[in-house]
């Protein structure tokens, strides 16, 4: 059971990763564009 719970925690940890990131870089385009006007 262990072992196949695991890679299921791993996917959605990777997943909250990869999604701070995509929220990271959507803040850094938001202040460029404003920077801009």
């Amino acid at each position: 059971m262990t072992n196949i719970n695991e890679p299921k925690f791993e996917m959605s940890a990777m997943q909250t990763e990869i999604n701070i990131i995509g929220i990271c870089k959507l803040l850094i385009l938001i202040n460029l564009f404003f920077r801009n006007i």
